[in-house]
């Protein structure tokens, strides 16, 4: 395609969807930041707020287009190519279909001080 392999494989960037509790004891454990408020912002079923193909493409394009620009230096069409195709990729996988529920939490850190 026009991605070399090399330029592919430089790119890295795991995901991990952790609990509110995992959260709270993400932060703890690092012990740079104290949470000052946490709240789940929305939880509900997939059949109540279901996600269509085009929504679940734009929330991915907008969480990691400013990273995909500078690491990999994809411009607009390389960029609307790409989610183009991760559209089509979603119906064809059965990946998506384990996304039952959805939450989201909104923590709100505040930096230790260090002496």
């Amino acid at each position: 395609g026009n991605i070399s392999e090399e330029r592919m494989d430089e790119f890295n960037l795991p995901m991990y969807y952790a609990s509110p509790q995992e959260m709270k004891e993400a932060v703890e454990r690092n012990g740079h930041f104290s949470i000052k408020k946490m709240v789940e912002l929305f939880e509900g079923s997939a059949e109540a707020y279901p996600l269509t193909r085009k929504t679940i493409a734009s929330s991915w394009r907008a969480v990691l287009e400013g990273l995909l620009k500078e690491k990999m230096q994809l411009g607009e069409e390389m960029l609307d190519e790409l989610f183009d195709l991760f559209t089509r990729k979603h119906d064809e996988s059965s990946i998506f279909e384990f996304v039952r529920e959805s939450s989201f939490t909104f923590v709100l850190l505040k930096r230790s001080t260090t002496n």
